[in-house]
């Protein structure tokens, strides 16, 4: 049972805003980056986009991902991601994970992305004239949290303004840092019946 999550943006928390990627595909280094993934982990990676796979691989910054090690380890929350990420299958999520040894974080109950994706155009649907982005993923994290009373306690690490989340969001500017997850700890450790939206 889940009771304490990391709502997970990518781009901008994981991701900064780094485009090494495209200089090691334009120069050919992804054969051997397959090859070496394949030798560790035994999964094909070339089965999915050379552009995904080799901003995970060069441009997710190594130091972010440890601090969300250390939010994970500290509380014992697990993931869920709210990125645009989330449209790739929970297989290739994993997958993706696994590159950084993140896989064991990404446990099958908390990957349930498309019950918030597939939300969206639902929403829209209904016409509701939800202005932007921003509000969008506030109104995915909260249905999400609705529809798992589990949850307890939570964060939203994100670069975007996603201040309706009050407390629970930790805004980001470039990547997640030593500060910023000592923030989303301090928040996940809550007593439980301070933490709810």
């Amino acid at each position: 049972m889940i009771d304490k999550v990391v709502f997970l943006d990518i781009e901008g928390v994981l991701l900064p805003f780094t485009q090494y990627r495209f200089e090691h595909i334009n120069n050919g280094d992804m054969a051997k980056v397959y090859n070496e993934l394949y030798q560790k982990f035994g999964i094909d990676y070339r089965q999915y986009s050379v552009h995904h796979i080799a901003a995970v691989y060069y441009d997710w910054d190594k130091l972010a991902i440890g601090e969300l090690k250390r939010i994970l380890d500290t509380t014992g929350a697990k993931i869920v991601v709210s990125s645009s990420w989330r449209s790739e299958n929970n297989d290739r999520m994993r997958d993706f994970f696994r590159i950084h040894d993140m896989h064991e974080y990404y446990a099958d109950s908390t990957l349930i992305l498309r019950n918030i994706y597939d939300i969206s155009p639902y929403i829209s649907k209904l016409n509701l004239n939800i202005g932007n982005r921003y509000q969008m993923r506030f109104l995915e994290i909260s249905l999400y949290l609705h529809e798992h009373p589990e949850i307890t306690r939570y964060v939203a690490v994100d670069d975007m303004d996603l201040k309706g989340l009050g407390e629970h969001f930790v805004q980001t500017s470039d990547r997640l840092t030593r500060e910023l997850a000592d923030k989303c700890i301090a928040i996940l450790l809550k007593e439980p019946q301070d933490a709810c939206l």
